[in-house]
C-alpha cells in the first residue's frame, strides 16, 4: 500500500517517472527536475510558482504552494490567496512514459476574468539548447525557425504565422537528442496560444492566454475551473518530427484524442494525382501570389479569379486527356464562386455549374471547389444576413465581416442549405465531389463575440468547425472529399487528405519537411505535396513526393515559368512528357493493396487506367522499377513475375524488389508495406495472398 506523506514529514518531496525525477523543497520554495540516469539537471527554480493564474483587476502575484498530500504516484500542493479564492495544483507520474502530468484547479470567490495561467516562474533555468516549435516557414526548409535559448527567442503557438492553423498547444525543450514536451493532453477549451520567450537559458514568459486582461474568461464566484492536463514528457528521439509523432500516440494511449484509423475505410479516390487551377490562373494574369496569405488579394474582380472559368477548364481538360496525364480530378480553386463569403457559383465564369459538373463526371473526371469559410469579402456584405454574423457585425483583426458558425442560425440556415446545393445530386444542386479548405489562420480571436460560449478558444473554435462542415459534406456525399491543411492531432479525423501548402520557390525540401510535420500531427491523414510552379527541379518534385509516400497537386498544365525570375509562358509538348513521365501511380496502388486488405472493393477499370501510364513509358524503354508483395510462392525464385515483365518491356531495365515472406498472410503484410514496398519507391506494385 502506498503511503502518503504529511507535509510536516518533509521538506523535500520527490517524484519519479522513468528516467525523470522531481524534487520539491518546500522549506526553501524550490525545485529541481532531472534525468536520474545521468543526474543532469533540466529544470530548476527558486520559486513553486507553477500554473500561476493572473485574473483582471487582481495585482500579479507567484502563488505560494504548501505542499498537502505525497505519495509513489502524485503530489499535491495547494495555495490559498485569501482575497480571490485558492488553486490546486496536481502532479502525477507517468512512470512507463518518462512523463508528469500536470493539472491545475482553480476555485473563485468573486467573479474574475482569467487572463492568463503563467506555467512556470520567470528566471527558471533551462538546461536545453533549443527550443521547438512548429511554426509555417517560406524560403527554408525547415518546418520551425531557430529557437536558441542562449541567445534568446520568442514565439508562440496561435496562428499568427497564417499556415497550417490551428496548432497543437505543444513545445519541446531540445539539446541534441533529448526532447521535453510540455503539452496539453486535451483539446484546450477557451485558450487563445501559448507564448514563450526566454534568454540565456533563462525563462521571461511561458503562458497560457485565455483572452488577456480584457477579453479574458469569465468565472463566477463560486466556480471551480480545471486546467487542460499539461505532460512534461522526456524521451531520445532522432529528430522534431518524431517528437510530435511520439507525443501524439502519448494522445492515443491516454485516450485523449480520437485515432482517425477507427473511421470506416472508403475508396479514398483522393490520392491519386490531381490537377488544380490555381497556378495558372496566376500565370494567365501575370500575377505573383504573395509569400503570406494575409497580403494576397481579397477582391473578387481581381484578374486571379477572371481567369478561371469554363474555357480555361475547358483547355486544360484537353490537354490532360491528349496527353494521357493520370488525373481524375479537376480542382476549381478561388475564383468559382461569386465572392468569399458568397460560395454561389460565378454567373459570368461558370453559368450553369451542374451542367458542367456533369460534362466533366461524364469524362471520368471528380470535381472539388476551393473555399475560405471565415470572412467575407466587404464588396457583397449587403448580401448578407446580418443574424448570420459573428458579434452582431462586429469586424475581426482585419476588418472583414464573418460568419458566427457557433450559432445555430448559420448551421441550419446557412451552412446545410449551401453544402445541399453545392455537393447533392439532387436536381438544382451542384453534384461537386469535394472541397480544399483555405484560409483559416488567424481568424478566431478572444474579442470576438460568439453565439455559443462553448466554441471559445482558437484551436477549440477551429476543431469544432472542421466537426460541423465535415459532418455535413460526408452526410451529403459520404464519398466526398475534404482537403485540409491542418496539422493538429485533433483535426486529423476531419482530414481526408492534406497538403503542403504554398511554396513559391523551387525549393524541393520545403514540400518535403511540412509533409513530415503533417504526417507527424495528422495522425492517419494523406498528404499530397502542392505545387511546383517551375520547370526547375520538376524532376525531385516528384521523386520527392515518392519518396515520403506522397500524393501531388499540379497547379499548371496550360502554362509554365522556368524559374521565379522568368515570364509565363505556353505548355508545350516537353513539359507534357516530363509529367507523363513522373506521375506515377505509386501512391494510388498501395491505397489499392490497403484497401483490399481492409475489405474494400476496386474496381478493375480504375486499376488497369491507372497502370497503363507505367507500362506505357516501360514499353518506351524506360526504367521500370516493380515490388512484388505476398508468401511462399512471392519469395520463391524471382518473384513469380518478374520473366513477365522483361517478356513484355525487353527495352526497359527492370528492376525487381522482391517482398515475399514465406508462412505470411495479408494481415501481416500490410504492417510490412512501408519498410518492404514504398521504401523501394516502386513504379507498379504486385500481390499475391
Amino acid at each position: 500500500m502506498t503511503q502518503s506523506t504529511s507535509p510536516t514529514q518533509s521538506a523535500v518531496y520527490q517524484l519519479v517517472a522513468g528516467r525523470l525525477i522531481l524534487k520539491i523543497d518546500s522549506q526553501n520554495n524550490s525545485w529541481e527536475l532531472a534525468d536520474q540516469t545521468t543526474s543532469c539537471r533540466l529544470m530548476h527554480a527558486q520559486s513553486l510558482a507553477w500554473m500561476t493564474p493572473h485574473f483582471a483587476g487582481i495585482e500579479k502575484a507567484d502563488t505560494q504552494y504548501t505542499v498537502t498530500h505525497h505519495d509513489h504516484n502524485a503530489l499535491v500542493m495547494q495555495s490559498d490567496s485569501g482575497s480571490w479564492g485558492h488553486t490546486q495544483l496536481t502532479i502525477q507520474t507517468i512512470p512507463f512514459a518518462d512523463a508528469f502530468d500536470v493539472t491545475l484547479q482553480i476555485k473563485v470567490d468573486q467573479d474574475l476574468r482569467l487572463a492568463q495561467i503563467e506555467c512556470f516562474s520567470q528566471a527558471t533555468a533551462l538546461n536545453f539548447f533549443n527550443l521547438i516549435n512548429y511554426r509555417n516557414r517560406h524560403h527554408s526548409d525547415s518546418a520551425w525557425p531557430e529557437l536558441l535559448l542562449g541567445a534568446g527567442c520568442e514565439t508562440d503557438t496561435t496562428s499568427q504565422d497564417w499556415q497550417f492553423a490551428p496548432h497543437p498547444t505543444l513545445m519541446f525543450l531540445q539539446r541534441n537528442d533529448e526532447y521535453l514536451s510540455w503539452g496539453s493532453m486535451q483539446l484546450p477549451k477557451d485558450t487563445f496560444g501559448m507564448h514563450f520567450k526566454a534568454s540565456k537559458h533563462q525563462l521571461d514568459r511561458w503562458m497560457i492566454d485565455y483572452g488577456g486582461y480584457e477579453h479574458g474568461l469569465m468565472l463566477k464566484a463560486g466556480q471551480t475551473f480545471t486546467s487542460p492536463t499539461f505532460r512534461m514528457r522526456f524521451s531520445k528521439q532522432p529528430d522534431a518530427y518524431a517528437a510530435y509523432e511520439d507525443f501524439g500516440k502519448q494522445l492515443l494511449d491516454a485516450g485523449s484524442c480520437p485515432n482517425p484509423a477507427h473511421r470506416q475505410a472508403s475508396e479514398q479516390w483522393w490520392l491519386d494525382p490531381l490537377y488544380c487551377t490555381w497556378i495558372d490562373q496566376c500565370m494567365f494574369a501575370s500575377y505573383i501570389p504573395k509569400d503570406e496569405l494575409q497580403e494576397q488579394a481579397s477582391d473578387c474582380n481581381h484578374p486571379t479569379r477572371q481567369a478561371l472559368n469554363e474555357e480555361m477548364v475547358r483547355k486544360a481538360v484537353t490537354v490532360i486527356k491528349e496527353q494521357n496525364l493520370p488525373f481524375k480530378t479537376i480542382l476549381l480553386d478561388e475564383g468559382w464562386h461569386k465572392a468569399r463569403g458568397l460560395w454561389e457559383p460565378h454567373p459570368d465564369r461558370f453559368a450553369d455549374l451542374r451542367r458542367f459538373v456533369d460534362e466533366l463526371h461524364a469524362q471520368g473526371f471528380k470535381v472539388v471547389i476551393w473555399w475560405a469559410w471565415p470572412e467575407i469579402e466587404k464588396l457583397v456584405e449587403d448580401q448578407i444576413d446580418p443574424a448570420l454574423l459573428m458579434g452582431n457585425g462586429k469586424r475581426n483583426r482585419h476588418g472583414c465581416l464573418m460568419y458566427d458558425f457557433s450559432n445555430p442560425k448559420v448551421q441550419e440556415d446557412y451552412l446545410k442549405p449551401l453544402f445541399k446545393m453545392l455537393f447533392s445530386d439532387a436536381p438544382g444542386c451542384c453534384n461537386l465531389d469535394g472541397i480544399k479548405t483555405d484560409f483559416q489562420a488567424d481568424k478566431i480571436h478572444a474579442e470576438m463575440p460568439l453565439t455559443d460560449p462553448a466554441w471559445r478558444g482558437e484551436e477549440n473554435y477551429l476543431c469544432r468547425m472542421h466537426e460541423l462542415f465535415y459532418s455535413t459534406l460526408k452526410t451529403i456525399k459520404p464519398d466526398a472529399v475534404h482537403i485540409g491543411c491542418a496539422g493538429h492531432y485533433w483535426l486529423s479525423q476531419y482530414i481526408d487528405i492534406n497538403r503542403t501548402y504554398d511554396v513559391h520557390g523551387s525549393n524541393v525540401l520545403e514540400h518535403a519537411c511540412r509533409a513530415k510535420m503533417l504526417y507527424s500531427t495528422t495522425f492517419n491523414a494523406p498528404v499530397a505535396y502542392d505545387f511546383h510552379n517551375h520547370l526547375e527541379h520538376l524532376e525531385e518534385f516528384f521523386d520527392s513526393a515518392k519518396e515520403h509516400g506522397c500524393s501531388v497537386e499540379v497547379g499548371n498544365v496550360l502554362c509554365t515559368k522556368q524559374d521565379v525570375h522568368a515570364k509565363a509562358q505556353p505548355a508545350d509538348a516537353a513539359y507534357w512528357k516530363r509529367l507523363l513521365s513522373k506521375l506515377t501511380p505509386v501512391v494510388g496502388l498501395l491505397v489499392m493493396l490497403v484497401s483490399m486488405f481492409m475489405g474494400n472493393q476496386v474496381s478493375a477499370q480504375e486499376s488497369g487506367q491507372d497502370i497503363l501510364p507505367v507500362f506505357a513509358r516501360a514499353h518506351n524503354g524506360l526504367p521500370l522499377r516493380a515490388a512484388v508483395l505476398g508468401g511462399s510462392i512471392t519469395q520463391a525464385g524471382k518473384g513469380w513475375i518478374t520473366d513477365w515483365l522483361v517478356e513484355q518491356f525487353p527495352k526497359a531495365d527492370i528492376t525487381m524488389r522482391n517482398a515475399g515472406m514465406s508462412a505470411t498472410g495479408s494481415s501481416l503484410g500490410i504492417f510490412r508495406v512501408n519498410r518492404d514496398v514504398i521504401t523501394a519507391q516502386p513504379d507498379i506494385v504486385f500481390i499475391e495472398y
